[in-house]
């Protein structure tokens, strides 16, 4: 899965920054709320930071495998068609032991024997 725009991440990294300045500043006074923590906040912000750069670096990783593969079947595919070129080539485009090799003979196509004209009565 894609991970999000960098945008919404920054939106949400800057928000709980400026949460925590606020806590920091404000956390002296009467009555404040005592279930907000100035370090509970940072931490959750560098918990994000660190998430978001352990599976960017795991996507940069599944890209480069990606690319490797499709460098490997474009390989492949080359390779198996020249292989199969190879055997037409040997055995013939019509013979039946192209069989053998997975490959299959193109069907006869039009009428056999001699063309009989048409009566044009």
């Amino acid at each position: 899965m894609p991970l999000k725009e960098s945008k919404e991440f920054t939106s949400v990294a800057e928000g709980l920054e400026a949460l925590a300045d606020g806590i920091k500043i404000h956390s002296g006074e009467t009555d404040f709320p005592a279930t907000l923590k100035e370090m509970v906040i940072r931490n959750q912000k560098q918990s994000l930071e660190d998430i978001r750069g352990t599976y960017e670096k795991a996507q940069a990783l599944a890209n480069q495998k990606h690319k490797d593969y499709d460098a490997q079947l474009k390989n492949a595919v080359t390779k198996l068609a020249a292989a199969q070129r190879l055997m037409q080539g040997f055995y013939g485009l019509r013979s039946q032991v192209l069989k053998d090799f997975g490959l299959q003979p193109p069907k006869p196509s039009g009428k056999k024997g001699k063309r009989t004209p048409k009566n044009w009565e």
